[in-house]
C-alpha cells in the first residue's frame, strides 16, 4: 500500500515538473515571438526624397525582423513637439528611436534627454556643435560639396574666372549643410569662381520660385539640396531663371527626370537606401546586444545624363520607383 502511495506521489511529481517544463517553454516562446519595435520620426514622408531611404528602413526591418512604425510629421517646431513624439512612441511600446537633428538647439537637448531612455540613431546630419555622442548615418557632406565643385572644373577647366554661379544652401543651421557649402566653397575658392548669389533653403520654400525669378544671371547654379535642386530645374524650365545648368545634390526622381532632360548637367546622390537600412540595423543589432552603436558614412554617386541608366544605378530607379 505505501509502494502504490509513493508511486502515485512520484508520478505527480513528475507530470507537475513537466507542466512547469511546458509552461516555461509556452512563455519563452511567446516571447521570442515578440518583435522589437522602432519609431521612425521625419518630417513630410510623402516627398518623394525619402523613398529610397524608407524603402532601406522596410527591408532591414523585413531582415532583422522588426516592427516599424513610422511618424511623419508637417514640421517639428519647437522641443515640445518633439518630446511629445517621443513620448508617445515610448509609450505604444518602441524601444528605439531614428529621427533627423534639427536646427533648433532645444529640440536637439531633447534628443540628448531622451537618449538615456532609449537608443537614438540620427540620419543624414549630425548636431551642429554638440558633443551629445548619438551616432549618425550619413554621406560625407564636405566630400559632395567638394566633388560638386571637381565635376563642374571637369566641365569648364580649373580656371573659372569670369564665370558667375548661384549658390541654393542646404537645410539652414545643420551641420550637413555647412559641412556641403564649406566642401564646395574650399574648392572653388581657388579656381577664380565668382559666386554671385547665395539663397538659403528656408526663403526657397518661403517665396517658391519668385525668389529664383529676381536672382541675376549666372552661368549655373548649384544646389547643396534636393529641393533646391527641384525648384531650380524648375524655374530652368519655365524660364523663370537665367543660367545654363544646375549642379548639386539630389535623391529624388524629378531630380533625375531633369538631368535626362539636360536641366541638370550633374548631381551627386547619397546611398539614400544605405542611410535607412544601416540606421535600422544599427539599432535592431544594439537592442539584441550584439554589438554597440557608431557613427557610419555611405557612398554617393555622381549622375550624368550618359550614366544614368547605366546597370549600376538600376538599384536607385528601383528605390525611388517604390
Amino acid at each position: 500500500m505505501k509502494d502504490n502511495k509513493l508511486i502515485f506521489v512520484i508520478v505527480e511529481l513528475i507530470l507537475l515538473f513537466m507542466i512547469f517544463i511546458f509552461s516555461v517553454m509556452l512563455v519563452t516562446d511567446r516571447t521570442s515571438n515578440i518583435k522589437k519595435k522602432v519609431t521612425v520620426i521625419i518630417e513630410n514622408q510623402d516627398d518623394e526624397a525619402w523613398r529610397g531611404f524608407i524603402y532601406g528602413l522596410k527591408k532591414a526591418a523585413k531582415d532583422d525582423d522588426v516592427s516599424l512604425d513610422i511618424v511623419s510629421v508637417n514640421s517639428i517646431n519647437d522641443e515640445n513637439d518633439m518630446e511629445s513624439l517621443i513620448e508617445n512612441a515610448i509609450n505604444s511600446g518602441s524601444e528605439a528611436i531614428i529621427t533627423e537633428p534639427t536646427s533648433n538647439s532645444s529640440i536637439n537637448e531633447v534628443l540628448r534627454r531622451a537618449r538615456t531612455k532609449i537608443p537614438i540613431v540620427l540620419t543624414h546630419s549630425d548636431v551642429k556643435n554638440s558633443d551629445m555622442n548619438i551616432p549618425v548615418v550619413e554621406a560625407d557632406c564636405y566630400q559632395m560639396g567638394k566633388k560638386i565643385a571637381l565635376e563642374i572644373e571637369a566641365d569648364y577647366g580649373k580656371d573659372l574666372s569670369g564665370k558667375k554661379c548661384g549658390l541654393i544652401l542646404g537645410k539652414i543651421g545643420t551641420e550637413a549643410a555647412d559641412n556641403a557649402k564649406k566642401g564646395f566653397l574650399d574648392e572653388v575658392k581657388k579656381t577664380g569662381l565668382n559666386v554671385k548669389w547665395t539663397i538659403n533653403d528656408k526663403s526657397l520654400h518661403d517665396n517658391s520660385l519668385e525668389i529664383l525669378k529676381v536672382q541675376s544671371d549666372v552661368d549655373f547654379v548649384v544646389s547643396l539640396s534636393d529641393f533646391g535642386m527641384k525648384k531650380a530645374t524648375q524655374s530652368l524650365e519655365e524660364k523663370k531663371l537665367s543660367a545654363s545648368y544646375v549642379y548639386g545634390i539630389g535623391c529624388s526622381e524629378t531630380v533625375c527626370v531633369a538631368l535626362d532632360k539636360e536641366l541638370a548637367k550633374c548631381f551627386i546622390a547619397p546611398d539614400e537606401f544605405s542611410i535607412g537600412y544601416r540606421a535600422l540595423d544599427m539599432i535592431s543589432n544594439k537592442l539584441s546586444g550584439s554589438s554597440e552603436m557608431e557613427d557610419e558614412k555611405v557612398n554617393y554617386k555622381v549622375m550624368r545624363r550618359d550614366n544614368l541608366f547605366d546597370e549600376e544605378n538600376q538599384n536607385m530607379f528601383y528605390y525611388l520607383l517604390q
